[in-house]
């Protein structure tokens, strides 16, 4: 299984992943790195701390960069995944009209 590994981009620099993880494949390593941004962004809210973390850089064991996965691309790609679940069970919210 290929090794990527996860650097972790902040609005003042780069944390690098030294040790790397194994995944299938890209497309598994950037599933992994948009749920780690949302869990950062989720502890970083729950402390009231300000968000900084910008993006996370995939490279493989080369050290190519193979995606890059930023913080609207995790947050975004899953409120559209729930926002399209939701209407094909028929539960999108619809606009409530006042009744007077």
């Amino acid at each position: 299984m290929p090794v990527y590994f996860f650097h972790v981009k902040h609005d003042d620099g780069l944390d690098e992943d030294l040790e790397g993880m194994s995944f299938d494949g890209p497309e598994d390593a950037m599933a992994s790195a948009a749920d780690m941004l949302r869990d950062a962004i989720a502890d970083e809210l729950r402390a009231a701390r300000q968000i900084d973390i910008t993006a996370i850089e995939i490279t493989d064991h080369t050290g190519t960069v193979v995606a890059n996965v930023t913080v609207d691309d995790a947050v975004v790609s899953q409120l559209d995944a729930k926002s399209a679940v939701a209407e094909q069970a028929g539960h999108a919210r619809k606009p409530h009209a006042k009744q007077y």
